[in-house]
């Protein structure tokens, strides 16, 4: 299910990837981490 609502995520990333560079998916990938933890601990 997780794995679910996150795959249009993961596609952004792999288009992300292909067209600027694993650098650049990287960091997005760690700023969507960051960001979808404080929201669950914002949520509690």
């Amino acid at each position: 299910m997780v794995f679910f609502a996150l795959s249009p995520v993961l596609a952004a990333l792999g288009v992300m990837w292909w067209l600027a560079g694993a650098g650049w998916a990287i960091v997005a990938a760690l700023v969507l981490v960051v960001v979808g933890g404080a929201m669950i601990v914002l949520k509690r």
